[in-house]
C-alpha cells in the first residue's frame, strides 16, 4: 500500500511524536506500548512486556492504522487543508477514534463552525496522563493546534 500525499503528511507528523521502539515499554500512563505507539496488537490483544517489532513492521502497521483511523472525516463538514487533516490524524491516533463521540466532540463542532481558534484551544487541553501535564504532550498539542490553524 503506497501512501498518498495526505497520509504521508499524517505519517510524518505522527512519526515525529510516536517515535519507534522495537521492544515493548510502558508509556507515561503505564500502558505497554511498542513500535510507533501501538498499545494493542492487530488482533486487539494488549501489548505484552516481552514483545518486539521491527521498524519495517511498525511502519507498515502505522501506515495501515492511519489510513483506517481518520474517523474525524465522518464528522467534519467543511473542507480541510492537508495540514489540518494531518493535525487531526495525529490527535486521533494518539487518543483513539472514539474521541470524536465524547467530550472531544467540541473540537469538531467548532471546526464545523469555522471557529478554528476555539477548536485549537480545546485540542491543546489534552496534554495530560494520569492528570499530570506531560511536556511532550504539550509540545505535540501545540504543533497540532498550529497546523489546525493553517
Amino acid at each position: 500500500m503506497t501512501a498518498g500525499p495526505l497520509i504521508s503528511d499524517s505519517l510524518e507528523l505522527i512519526s515525529k511524536w510516536e517515535w519507534f521502539r522495537d521492544k515493548a515499554y510502558q508509556d507515561v500512563a503505564g500502558v505497554w506500548t511498542i513500535g510507533h505507539g501501538f498499545t494493542r496488537n492487530p488482533d486487539w490483544t494488549p501489548i505484552q512486556p516481552w514483545q518486539t517489532i521491527t521498524r519495517e513492521e511498525s511502519e507498515r502497521r502505522l501506515e495501515q492504522e492511519v489510513a483506517n483511523r481518520q474517523n474525524f472525516k465522518n464528522f467534519i463538514k467543511i473542507p480541510l487543508t492537508p495540514n489540518q487533516e494531518a493535525a487531526l490524524s495525529s490527535f486521533e491516533f494518539n487518543l483513539w477514534s472514539n474521541i470524536w463521540n465524547t467530550t472531544w466532540k467540541a473540537i469538531i463542532d467548532n471546526i464545523n463552525k469555522w471557529n478554528l481558534e476555539e477548536a485549537s484551544r480545546i485540542l491543546k487541553l489534552h496534554n495530560k496522563a494520569w492528570w499530570q501535564t506531560i511536556q511532550w504532550l504539550v509540545n505535540r498539542r501545540n504543533e497540532e493546534a498550529k497546523l489546525l490553524l493553517s
